[in-house]
C-alpha cells in the first residue's frame, strides 16, 4: 500500500484517530508521517523485538505488583523486576516462582487467566483438556435435541454442562 500523501513510498505507517466519535485511519509512508508531526521513538527503527515491545505493556501494567523483595527463580536467579523490564521470563520455573504476579498480569491484559476462546483446527487432541472436549461435544447434543424438540433431554444436557461435564453422558 502507497503512502497517502506522496503517494510514492510504501506506507508503514498507520494511524487511526479517533475525533467526536468519528474514526479516521491514516496509512503514511516514514517521511510524511514524520512531516505531520507524528513523533515516535519507533517510526525510523522497527521493534527489536517483541520482547521490546511487551515489556512497555508489562511495565505499565504491572507497577503496582506486589513481590517480596529478593523474590528470585530458582531455576536460573531472575526477579519479577527483571521480568518487568525485558519482558522475558528466564526458565519454565519462573512461571511458578512468579505464578501470582503473572495471573494479575494476564488477568489485566485478557481479561481471564484460561484460553476460552477459538483453537486451531489442526490442534492435536492431546492439547485440548478433555473437559472442554466433553463440554463441547455436550453443547453440540444440546444443540441437536432442542432442534429435535427433546426439550427433557435438553434440560438434561443443560445442567451437565452447567456442572462442567460428566463422563457419564447416558
Amino acid at each position: 500500500m502507497l503512502c497517502e500523501f506522496c503517494g510514492e513510498e510504501e506506507a508503514t505507517v498507520h494511524l487511526t484517530e479517533l475525533v467526536n466519535g468519528k474514526i479516521s485511519e491514516f496509512h503514511l509512508c516514514v517521511k510524511c508521517a514524520e512531516k505531520k508531526g507524528v513523533q515516535s521513538p519507533s517510526l525510523s527503527e522497527p521493534f527489536s523485538s517483541l520482547g521490546a515491545l511487551l515489556s512497555g505493556v508489562i511495565e505499565e501494567l504491572a507497577l503496582n505488583e506486589p513481590v517480596e523483595k529478593g523474590t528470585t527463580c530458582p531455576g536460573c536467579g531472575a526477579s519479577y523486576f527483571e521480568f518487568k523490564k525485558t519482558g522475558r521470563l528466564g526458565c519454565p520455573k519462573c512461571y511458578n516462582t512468579f505464578q501470582k504476579q503473572l495471573k494479575s498480569l494476564l488477568r489485566k491484559i485478557h481479561g481471564n487467566t484460561r484460553h476460552t476462546g477459538k483453537r486451531p483446527v489442526i490442534a492435536p487432541i492431546s492439547a485440548v483438556p478433555a473437559q472442554d472436549l466433553e463440554l463441547e461435544k455436550l453443547k453440540k447434543e444440546l444443540t441437536k435435541a432442542i432442534e429435535k424438540e427433546e426439550f427433557e433431554r435438553a434440560a438434561e444436557l443443560r445442567d451437565k454442562i452447567k456442572q462442567g461435564g460428566t463422563k457419564n453422558n447416558g
